[in-house]
C-alpha cells in the first residue's frame, strides 16, 4: 500500500506536505526499509553459504570419483562429476514426470510413502473391507437357512 511521501505516486505535483505528517512518516519508512535491507542481507548470506557448501561437496565428490577411477572400478555407477550431474538431472526429470502422471491419475506416486497418504485413506479402505465381510456373512447365513 503506497503511503504519501514515499514517492510512489505517479502524479507528484510537488505540493509541499505538512511537516508534521512527514516527520511521522519518515521514521516508519526508514524502519521498514532498514528491515527489508536486513532481510535481503540475511537471505544473501544464507544463499551464499549454501552455494559455498555445495561447491565444497562437489569438490569432495570429484576427488572421490577420481580415486574410484584410479582403481578402475566398473560398478555401473558414475565415474565422474559430470556423469553424476547428468544422472541427477535425469532422475530429477523422471521424478517430475512420475509425479505429474500420478497426479493426473489422482493417486499417490509410486515413490510416495503410504504413510503420507494419511490415516483417513487407510480407514476408508478398512471400512470397505469390513462392509464386504459383513455382506459375505449375511449371504452365508441365508444359504444355511434355505
Amino acid at each position: 500500500m503506497a503511503t504519501p511521501g514515499e514517492g510512489n505516486q505517479p502524479s507528484d505535483d510537488g505540493a509541499p506536505q505538512p511537516l508534521a505528517q512527514l516527520q511521522k512518516l519518515e521514521p516508519r519508512v526508514v524502519r521498514r526499509r532498514l528491515s527489508q535491507a536486513r532481510h535481503r542481507a540475511t537471505l544473501w548470506q544464507v544463499l551464499n553459504r549454501t552455494k559455498i557448501h555445495i561447491q565444497e561437496q562437489e569438490e569432495s565428490l570429484d576427488k572421490l570419483l577420481k580415486l574410484k577411477a584410479s582403481f578402475n572400478l566398473q560398478d555401473g555407477n558414475p565415474n565422474s562429476l559430470e556423469e553424476v550431474k547428468e544422472e541427477y538431472a535425469r532422475m530429477y526429470s523422471e521424478n517430475d514426470s512420475v509425479f505429474l502422471n500420478s497426479f493426473l491419475q489422482d493417486s499417490p506416486p509410486e515413490w510416495f510413502p503410504s504413510e503420507a497418504v494419511g490415516p483417513d485413506a487407510e480407514e476408508e479402505g478398512e471400512e470397505e473391507g469390513e462392509e464386504e465381510g459383513e455382506e459375505g456373512e449375511e449371504e452365508e447365513e441365508g444359504d444355511e437357512e434355505g
